[in-house]
C-alpha cells in the first residue's frame, strides 16, 4: 500500500485532471493509465479534447495546484497541450524504501 500523502495526492491529481477535462476540454475521449512498481509511481493522463497554450494559461489554480502537490513529494510533472491537439499530464513520484 502506498504512503497516505502519496495516495491523497494521486487522488487530487486525478481529481482535478478529470473536473478540468469536463469543465474546459470538450473531450470525447479520455485515457487515465496509474502503474505501480516497487520504486515509483506513474501517472498518465491523455485526453483529446480542444487543448490550450500552457504558456498562455497562467491563471489555473487546478494545473499549479497539481504541479504543487507533486513537487512536495518530490515527483516530476509534465503537462504537454496544444491548441486543437489535446492534452497530456504525466506524474512521477518515487516511493519512499520500505523494509522487506
Amino acid at each position: 500500500s502506498l504512503p497516505t500523502e502519496i495516495s491523497t495526492a494521486v487522488y487530487r491529481i486525478i481529481q482535478e485532471s478529470l473536473t478540468n477535462i469536463y469543465k474546459h476540454s470538450g473531450a470525447t475521449q479520455v485515457s487515465l493509465h496509474l502503474q505501480q512498481s516497487r520504486e515509483a509511481i506513474h501517472l498518465d493522463i491523455v485526453d483529446n479534447g480542444q487543448g490550450f497554450d500552457p504558456k498562455q494559461n497562467t491563471t489555473g489554480f487546478g494545473l499549479q495546484g497539481m504541479r504543487e502537490r507533486t513537487a512536495a513529494l518530490g515527483g516530476q510533472f509534465s503537462l504537454t497541450s496544444q491548441p486543437q491537439k489535446g492534452c497530456r499530464i504525466t506524474v512521477s513520484i518515487l516511493l519512499p524504501k520500505l523494509p522487506l
